[in-house]
């Protein structure tokens, strides 16, 4: 990158490297690469845990689909990146499963682990047989949302937050304000000094 520099007659120009920027967050020098590695790195951890929540299955057996150890997959979920090819494989198996959703984590699971000819669809997906593992699922029934009622006016009034002023001033209260509620706290002795 080249940057002119305007303050003498002549102009002159100063190298900088490309890819030492500000990285100030939500600094106009934001460097694009870090903000595309944190979107990838919320989609993976997104990503795993919807499979986990959708597909019932426990982390060892999340690792045994990946070919990997538990902690691996411990690190995907809380946003460390995988490699391309596990990334591409973590994304197939979501299509399959999330395809393949029965409505429950358990229904799900029990579906992934029914052996069928011999073979079950969580050992079709960790061999990467992506079409026949889907083949053997079929298509699941849609999850059901609950349907929640809004709330009335004089609940939202109720659950609105105190003002910061009343906050402040809650501190400085008294808990106990009951006198004579509590015991006195009172030191454990083990052993008296000369008896053994």
């Amino acid at each position: 990158m080249r940057i002119a520099d305007t303050s003498s007659a002549e102009p002159t120009t100063i190298w900088r490297a490309p890819y030492i920027q500000d990285t100030t967050a939500g600094g106009p020098g934001r460097n694009a690469v870090t903000t595309q590695m944190e979107i990838e790195t919320e989609a993976t951890r997104k990503a795993v845990s919807e499979l986990r929540r959708i597909s019932g299955l426990t982390w060892e057996q999340l690792a045994g689909l990946f070919g990997v150890s538990r902690r691996s997959v411990h690190f995907w979920a809380s946003g460390k990146p995988l490699n391309a090819t596990n990334h591409q494989r973590l994304m197939r198996v979501l299509d399959v499963v999330r395809d393949a959703d029965r409505g429950t984590a358990r229904s799900t699971r029990a579906a992934l682990l029914d052996a069928r000819e011999g073979t079950t669809s969580f050992e079709m997906l960790a061999d990467q047989r992506f079409r026949e593992a889907h083949a053997a699922l079929g298509r699941g029934r849609t999850r059901l949302v609950p349907a929640l009622t809004p709330l009335g006016e004089a609940a939202q009034i109720a659950r609105k937050p105190l003002p910061p002023d009343e906050l402040y001033d809650a501190k400085s209260d008294r808990v106990h304000q009951e006198p004579g509620r509590a015991r006195a706290a009172r030191t454990e002795r083990g052993h008296r000094r000369g008896r053994g």
